[in-house]
């Protein structure tokens, strides 16, 4: 199966079943496994492990936990050798976090990835996000904006 299909049918049966569905979440590489399969190959600097790594951040599966998950994957790849297109997904995942209702704890360390992986194109578009009357978005956005231009390498 595609690892956006595994990921998303745990979601899904996560979901249905109204509560933890622990024993698919723990056979799952995109679940509990997630720090074996995953996060742990990530602080190695595995060229598979990066790339599995967007995948999970790209695809955002929620379940019990992956906010955790998430913030663990974005605080490891902040010291990862990044490929430019890796650099632009990531960019990605940040500027669908700013907007999403779905955030958790993760959006700490997404904004620290930002400093990583912004451009000026990134701040660009984070200040366009500014513009909207959702306060939460503009808090999100004030955010990211602050600590990439006290880090900026522009």
């Amino acid at each position: 199966m595609d690892p956006r299909e595994e990921m998303l049918e745990l979601e899904r049966l996560e979901r249905e079943s109204g509560h933890s569905s622990e024993l698919t979440r723990r056979r799952s590489r995109w679940g509990e496994e997630i720090r074996n399969a995953v996060i742990r190959p990530l602080k190695n600097r595995r060229p598979e492990a990066i790339e599995d790594a967007i995948l999970f951040l790209e695809v955002s599966p929620r379940y019990f936990r992956s906010g955790y998950h998430k913030a663990s994957i974005a605080s490891k790849l902040k010291g990862s050798p990044l490929s430019d297109d890796q650099r632009r997904r990531l960019r990605d995942v940040i500027l669908n976090a700013l907007d999403s209702t779905r955030i958790g704890p993760e959006f700490r360390e997404y904004a620290r990835l930002a400093i990583v992986v912004f451009d000026a194109k990134f701040l660009d578009d984070v200040t366009a996000r500014m513009q909207t009357d959702r306060s939460w978005v503009r808090a999100r956005c004030a955010r990211v904006l602050t600590l990439c231009l006290q880090h900026r390498r522009i």
